[in-house]
């Protein structure tokens, strides 16, 4: 039975334009500061849809676009060209909130270090620093 090439192309097209329109949302969340609140049927929807369109474009590759009119690959061009753009404007915002939760996470364990330094001794005003002639204060012996 041949395969109906034009039907798949169909397909890919309306899975392309559906996975542009879940990139472009999770795009604006990755923007805002609500990324960790995009919908899980959001992320399985896109899953599912990158599947399928692995698959019907695998399909057509196979067929090496045979019996596709001019004006159909032209429109799977311009579908594939939106999403590559879009796929790549997520990539750079995702590397972006790695990079900005990387530098918070490496501020925090260095204010953590820094609170946790063991400070051995501390003078009659309770500093840690001795100054001059200050003896430190020690509940174990006397100087």
């Amino acid at each position: 039975m041949p395969i109906d090439v034009s039907k798949n192309a169909d397909e890919i097209k309306y899975i392309s334009e559906r996975l542009i329109e879940i990139l472009k949302e999770e795009g604006k969340s990755m923007s805002g500061r609500d990324y960790l609140n995009f919908p899980q049927k959001l992320l399985d929807e896109k899953l599912q849809l990158s599947r399928l369109y692995e698959r019907h474009f695998n399909i057509l590759v196979e067929n090496k676009f045979n019996g596709l009119e001019d004006d159909i690959k032209e429109e799977l061009r311009e579908v594939a060209t939106e999403l590559d753009e879009v796929m790549e404007d997520n990539a750079k915002k995702l590397k972006v909130n790695i990079e900005v939760t990387q530098i918070t996470v490496d501020g925090i364990a260095k204010i953590a270090k820094e609170l946790s330094k063991p400070i051995d001794t501390y003078d009659a005003t309770g500093s840690d620093e001795i100054k001059g002639n200050v003896k430190p204060v020690t509940f174990n012996k006397e100087y």
